[in-house]
C-alpha cells in the first residue's frame, strides 16, 4: 500500500511540469581576417528575434585578438557589447539592458580524418547596466563548448558545405 502512495505522489510531481514552447530567430555574421603568420582579427555581430522575427531580442557586437600559440591551438582576447531589448515593451522597441562583456579564451581543434572537432574554453567579465535604473549587476561566466564539422559537399576548392554540430556548458560566478 505506502509503494502505491509513493508512487502517486512522484506521478503528481512529474506531471505538473510545465513546459512553455519558444522560438528564437538568431542571424550571426562572423569575421577572421589574418594580420600575419600567427595574428589574426576576429569578430562578429548578431540580432536576434523572437514570434518570427517580430520582436526584437537582442544585439551583438563583438571584436577580438587571435594569436596562433600552435597550429592547433589559438589565444583570443576580445570584447563584446550587447543591448537586451525590453521584454514588457516589443512594441517600443526600447532597450532594457546594456552589457559590456570582456572575455579571454583558448581555442584548441583535431582533426579526425575529414571531421574536425574544436573545443573552446572562454572566461567572460559580465558587467550590466539597465537603462530605466541606476541598477548595475556583475558577474564571471565560464563556457566550455565543444563543435564538430562534418564535410558534406565540396563544390570546388574552398567551397563546402558543412554540418556543424555542438553544445555549450555555461557557469554564471556572481551576481
Amino acid at each position: 500500500m505506502s509503494y502505491s502512495a509513493v508512487g502517486e505522489l512522484l506521478h503528481v510531481a512529474c506531471s505538473t511540469k510545465k513546459i512553455e514552447p519558444s522560438d528564437q530567430q538568431w542571424f550571426q555574421y562572423y569575421l577572421k581576417y589574418d594580420l600575419s603568420a600567427k595574428w589574426s582579427f576576429l569578430g562578429d555581430t548578431g540580432y536576434r528575434w523572437q514570434k518570427e522575427l517580430a520582436v526584437p531580442s537582442q544585439y551583438l557586437v563583438r571584436a577580438a585578438s587571435g594569436y596562433d600559440l600552435l597550429p592547433n591551438v589559438r589565444l583570443v582576447v576580445g570584447f563584446a557589447h550587447l543591448d537586451f531589448y525590453e521584454a514588457s515593451s516589443y512594441e517600443a522597441n526600447s532597450v532594457e539592458r546594456l552589457e559590456y562583456r570582456p572575455y579571454q579564451e583558448l581555442q584548441m581543434s583535431q582533426d579526425f580524418g575529414k571531421v574536425k572537432a574544436s573545443q573552446r574554453f572562454r572566461l567572460e567579465e559580465r558587467a550590466f547596466r539597465f537603462v530605466n535604473s541606476d541598477q548595475k549587476k556583475f558577474n564571471f561566466r565560464f563556457r566550455y563548448r565543444v563543435l564538430f564539422r562534418i564535410p558534406l559537399h565540396q563544390f570546388e576548392p574552398g567551397c563546402s558545405i558543412f554540418l556543424i554540430s555542438g553544445d555549450e556548458l555555461l557557469i554564471n560566478v556572481g551576481r
